[in-house]
């Protein structure tokens, strides 16, 4: 995220949690800021202008304008233009101007990133796209000219595991790290700080006294039909699945498959690649190891580029990232793709095999059946080794992997609220392709049976990955 250029510094706060009053104190944040403005020097009124944002109209009107009215009555606290959707707060000597505004189309996205505001309030951040709030950060503290603490306040539920909104907040990149630790150091103050509440099951659960006896319990058995990922993120305050798609893989647990720790490759052991091609082609390397543990190392994805220009990429960044394998040959990789990609065009012969083996790689064929290829990622998910280790551990560098097991790669509802039966296409579903072709090919036939067809190698017979008899130590 690039630091905005401006005269000011920006803070933007994160709450996170359900019925527990973070709404109100949003309302009141805003308030306090008002409270602080310097005052105009003609008529000794501090002025401000806060932008109020939700993800829909009716969501805006409903939930949020609500809470706003519930606590600053309009015709006490200010005057409601309703159809310019704008309040203006008037108390003491502080005059307010607050702009509702839902983000369902992309004029509500430019008329929103136009304004001149002295701060915002996003209202159920996860809702709303990454880009509105990176884009909003160069458009606060711009009104009045001397705004004080020009900030941005976001409260939500907990955002989806491995989704944009954790990541920012839980594991962001070393690059983002430095940009933060850069605005700190200059401004005297963090970018982002992030506010969690206890669940509403804890000991020391929040705003408990405020709300309806027993509220929490009757919530979990009125919505017991959604599963305990629902318990988990409304009511223990806990990041879960993306609530609105099914993920492909529920066997997936954060905690024991997303490793926390840096994995390093044995430099014994061959190295397995998946590939996944078309336009945003991406590869997933990884170890088998002898007790059947897969260990994935590290993704390598892009987006709207041709397999050519990716491999210019590829090929360097691999030599970089696995010195280990640099003295060996491109052949010797054990590089698993579509078998699609051994055919090309009626206008074209240049097939996506043709190309790696131009580039010096050896492409072989993996299992093409998408049941087959999603089991064979399951089999692993639920295989659980002596001393509790998971049969699939995903290195934290693998961000756009676990942002897929997480909830982005997932079969989407439909209107009606039938799930559609093909996961849907997106930056999450290039690798998690490529996944399913490495794995496919050594866990698929076990799925298939002794005697199934088994995925045919350009050169030579079917793989059997080759491993050593020396105890793994991946860190």
């Amino acid at each position: 995220m690039q630091v905005p250029d401006t005269n000011n510094y920006v803070t933007v706060d994160g709450a996170i949690h359900h019925n527990s009053g973070k709404s109100v104190g949003a309302v009141m944040g805003l308030v306090h800021l008002a409270s602080k403005q310097p005052k105009d020097p003609k008529d000794g009124v501090r002025r401000s202008r806060f932008a109020v944002i939700r993800n829909t109209a009716r969501m805006l009107s409903d939930t949020t304008q609500k809470t706003v009215f519930d606590w600053l009555p309009p015709g006490h606290a200010g005057q409601w233009q309703a159809t310019k959707a704008i309040y203006t707060l008037r108390f003491g000597d502080v005059e307010s101007e607050w702009m509702f505004r839902p983000l369902e189309h992309p004029n509500d996205v430019r008329n929103l990133l136009s304004l001149e505001i002295t701060g915002a309030w996003i209202n159920e951040y996860r809702e709303i796209l990454p880009e509105v709030l990176t884009n909003l950060l160069g458009r606060v503290g711009r009104y009045p000219r001397n705004a004080v603490d020009p900030s941005i306040l976001m409260d939500t539920n907990p955002p989806p595991l491995g989704s944009y909104w954790h990541s920012l907040f839980e594991n962001p990149s070393e690059e983002q790290k430095e940009q933060f630790a850069a605005y700190e150091e200059e401004s005297g103050r963090p970018l982002f700080e992030l506010f969690k509440q206890p669940g509403g099951r804890g000991a020391d659960a929040e705003n408990i006294e405020n709300l309806p006896k027993n509220y929490y319990t009757t919530l979990i058995a009125a919505n017991a039909d959604r599963g305990e990922n629902w318990v988990k993120v409304h009511v223990d305050g806990e990041y879960g699945q993306d609530p609105a798609n099914a993920p492909v893989y529920p066997e997936y647990s954060h905690t024991l498959h997303a490793s926390t720790r840096p994995l390093l490759a044995n430099k014994r052991q061959p190295l397995c690649l998946g590939m996944d091609f078309g336009r945003s082609p991406a590869a997933v390397i990884g170890q088998q190891f002898p007790s059947g543990q897969w260990v994935i190392l590290d993704e390598f994805v892009s987006e709207n580029t041709g397999l050519e220009n990716y491999l210019k990429r590829f090929l360097p960044w691999m030599a970089q990232r696995f010195p280990e394998a640099a003295h060996r040959s491109l052949a010797s990789w054990q590089l698993w793709g579509d078998p699609s990609g051994q055919y090309g065009k009626e206008t074209d012969e240049k097939t996506c095999f043709k190309i790696l083996r131009a580039a010096g790689l050896t492409p072989r064929a993996s299992f093409q059946e998408p049941t087959l290829r999603t089991g064979s990622v399951r089999r692993c998910l639920s295989r659980l080794l002596d001393g509790g280790e998971p049969g699939l551990t995903i290195a934290p560098t693998c961000k756009m992997l676990i942002r897929g097991f997480a909830g982005e790669y997932a079969y989407k509802r439909t209107s009606e609220g039938e799930m559609q039966p093909q996961a849907r296409k997106n930056a999450a579903s290039h690798p998690h392709d490529a996944l399913q072709y490495l794995l496919a090919a050594y866990e698929g036939p076990a799925l298939k049976g002794a005697n199934a067809r088994k995925p045919k190698q350009m050169a030579g017979g079917f793989f059997k990955p080759i491993v050593v008899q020396d105890k793994w130590k991946p860190w």
